[in-house]
C-alpha cells in the first residue's frame, strides 16, 4: 500500500511540474467522457428503450408522395382516417 501512495505523490509532483500538459489532458478527458455520455444517451433513448405505447409494433407513419409536383408530405389526417378505416 505504501507503493501506491508513493506513486500518487509522484504523479501529483509531475502534474504540478507541467501544468499546461495537465490542463490539456484534463480537457481531453472531459471532452471524451462528455461525448461518450451524449452518444450513449441517444443510443439508449432511440435503440435500447422500448417505446412508451402498447402494441408499439403496430405504429405506422403515413406519407403522401406526388412525383409530378416533386414533393413529399407527412401526416395527412385524411390519409390517417382512410388507413384506419381499412385496418
Amino acid at each position: 500500500m505504501e507503493m501506491f501512495w508513493q506513486d500518487i505523490r509522484y504523479g501529483i509532483r509531475m502534474l504540478l511540474k507541467a501544468p499546461s500538459i495537465s490542463i490539456v489532458a484534463t480537457i481531453a478527458l472531459a471532452l471524451g467522457i462528455g461525448a461518450n455520455t451524449a452518444i450513449f444517451s441517444v443510443v439508449n433513448a432511440v435503440l435500447l428503450r422500448p417505446l412508451p405505447f402498447t402494441n408499439s409494433e403496430r405504429l405506422m407513419n403515413v406519407w403522401e408522395t406526388d412525383s409530378t409536383r416533386g414533393y413529399v408530405r407527412g401526416f395527412l389526417p385524411k390519409l390517417c382516417r382512410l388507413a384506419r378505416s381499412k385496418s
